[in-house]
């Protein structure tokens, strides 16, 4: 073997091995993501099996709508969050990417060394909740016994599950990984070096074009409405459309709109207290490199609010709680535990320098812990806004009272949602960055 490529690789090792950490939280993402993907699919293939030995067509069919609708969710969110993940983790080792090609490693090579170890990651993610799913199907496809689904089958260990869950978990850990990995490849040694020391988020032109579609395909949702008189007869179809569309346009330009949303609510805090001053100037550091830190939290309240508070507008009760619920909040936990938790190099860096200067550990604490608020209330201040527009929008079209569609949405649900957002990044972000207490002699 050559000597070089032999050093390159003992050098890829070490960085492995030095990240691990960083690599376990992203695994971590992955293996939970993937188990609630691979859930559904075990779920629909035991039912499926059930349904084929009564041999009801009418069921099938119902079983394939609810299938649908579930991957529809779900699928959107893990994609979200493992891309997330993925993108962030690649983003974090921009670093030891310019010193690999400092020590002459080949653009290319820095490239595919990144998706190698992304692909190499998703796959064993994704076996291991192929295993997982089928067990997990045996709690979550209790929630489908309201729809009068056969849900007595056994577990599902079947090929289709493991190619899908395997297949997924790939694809959406790739679309995170692909242009960070690009750009480690493209991009000059000292720009990386400058950008990992000074990191910035800029808004692609692939995402700018995908908002610009998005919202006008929401305007033309809207339109369709108002012409074929829909709204009239009370169906909201066109509205659930319209605002999730303009929900994934938001998403898409979360390159600017998380952070003006971070900006809104944090001017309206007026104080001098020093660790509020030292999270705010860490929230922006780390926002500046990447937004990813609220996406789950965005994503969690808003994807669920704008769509049961579309319906809400109608004046009907948002059913099927559980099968949302169930998947939903297990993704954007362990997504938003992930993203916080791999700056926890960088907090606890941070942490010893303000220990230098004589910064209290209770300082530090609560400033890791109102960094960590930040995102969460990031995220909640975003999505609350699009659940109640959504209630709002409805109603106001479909010509009934603000109330009655405030009254109909799952308050429930929100609640909890709302609490995990505000507890899970706290928590996270002031674990991750404790220092440990040295003896005292």
């Amino acid at each position: 073997m050559d000597p070089g490529a032999d050093a390159m690789n003992q050098m890829v090792k070490r960085d492995l091995w030095f990240h691990r950490g960083t690599w376990s939280w992203t695994f971590t993402a992955l293996l939970v993501c993937s188990t609630c993907v691979g859930t559904v699919f075990a779920s629909a293939a035991s039912v499926g099996a059930a349904i084929a030995r009564v041999n009801s067509e009418a069921m099938a069919l119902e079983l394939q709508s609810l299938v649908s609708v579930l991957m529809a969710f779900i699928g959107i969110t893990a994609c979200a969050v493992i891309a997330t993940n993925t993108r962030l983790v690649v983003l974090s080792q921009s670093r030891s990417h310019a010193l690999w090609k400092i020590l002459g490693m080949p653009p290319r090579k820095i490239r595919r060394t990144v998706l190698i170890q992304v692909t190499v990651l998703g796959t064993i993610a994704g076996a291991c909740a192929s295993i997982l799913a089928p067990v997990a199907s045996l709690l979550y496809v209790q929630t489908w016994a309201e729809t009068g689904l056969p849900v007595s089958g056994p577990p599902a260990y079947s090929p289709s599950v493991l190619f899908g869950t395997i297949t997924l978990t790939i694809v959406f850990a790739l679309a995170g990984a692909w242009r960070p990995a690009k750009r480690a490849a493209r991009v000059n040694e000292l720009q990386a070096l400058r950008d990992a020391a000074m990191p910035t988020s800029h808004m692609t032109k692939s995402a700018l074009f995908a908002g610009a579609c998005l919202v006008g395909l929401a305007g033309l949702c809207f339109f369709t409405g108002v012409i074929d008189g829909i709204y009239a007869d009370g169906e909201p179809d066109a509205i659930v459309a319209a605002m999730l569309m303009l929900l994934a346009a938001a998403l898409a330009l979360s390159a600017w709109t998380l952070p003006a949303t971070l900006a809104c609510w944090s001017w309206f805090v007026r104080t001098q207290a020093l660790a509020w001053h030292l999270a705010r100037a860490a929230v922006r550091q780390r926002t500046a490199q990447s937004i990813s830190a609220s996406l789950p939290y965005a994503l969690a309240i808003s994807l669920i609010g704008t769509l049961y508070g579309s319906v809400a507008a109608a004046g009907v009760e948002a059913n099927g709680i559980g099968m949302v619920l169930g998947l939903i909040l297990p993704i954007c936990i362990a997504g938003g535990m992930g993203t916080v938790a791999m700056c926890g190099p960088q907090r606890r860096s941070d942490a010893r320098m303000l220990e230098t200067l004589g910064v209290a550990r209770k300082t530090i604490d609560l400033t890791n812990a109102i960094e960590g608020a930040s995102y969460g209330i990031t995220g909640l201040v975003f999505g609350w806004f699009f659940t109640l527009s959504s209630s709002l929008v409805g109603s106001l079209l479909l010509g009934m009272p603000v109330i009655v569609g405030l009254g109909h949405l799952p308050w429930g649900l929100l609640a909890v949602l709302t609490t995990c957002c505000l507890a899970v990044p706290t928590i996270t972000a002031v674990a991750s960055g404790r220092l440990k207490r040295e003896a005292r002699v």
